[in-house]
């Protein structure tokens, strides 16, 4: 079963990212890590763009590991038609953007206006973040620092 998530940003927290799969924090953070410093630097806080940002870096990295786990694959079974003939193809289902929270999310994350990064684990069926239970809060630098995310 897929690892659903949402992310929300401060300030902006009405427009909700959906990430349908690899939605733990092994599978956000990274993305993050890679995307906050850079959209810091580059724009400052920009609530709104960072949104847009943030779902089409997500899209971004989805996509590229698709590609690579069909590579993988097509080496792995060269002689199996199933991976041998198999091209990449989006799928377009996997992200979007929302005003309601999803029933059926494992983890939230709200990115601050410090660009830190706060990390929820979800009830099921939960209609707002004060619900949720805050696992842990990475501050910009703590993220970056990082060589590991559980």
């Amino acid at each position: 079963m897929s690892t659903r998530c949402q992310l929300v940003v401060e300030e902006n927290e009405e427009a909700k990212v959906y990430k349908h799969c690899d939605g733990y924090p092994s599978g956000v953070l990274p993305t993050l890590k890679k995307l906050l410093p850079a959209f810091e630097d580059g724009r400052g806080w920009d609530p709104a763009y960072l949104t847009a940002h943030l779902s089409a870096t997500l899209i971004q990295d989805d996509v590229t590991d698709r590609k690579a786990f069909n590579r993988k694959m097509k080496k792995s079974y060269p002689n199996d038609p199933a991976y041998a003939n198999r091209k990449f193809k989006q799928d377009f289902l996997s992200h979007g953007i929302d005003t309601q929270w999803h029933g059926d999310i494992e983890f939230a994350y709200r990115i601050t206006k410090d660009f830190g990064v706060e990390v929820y684990s979800t009830p099921w069926g939960m209609k707002d973040l004060s619900q949720a239970k805050l696992v842990r809060r990475w501050t910009l630098d703590e993220l970056v620092k990082a060589r590991k995310f559980e």
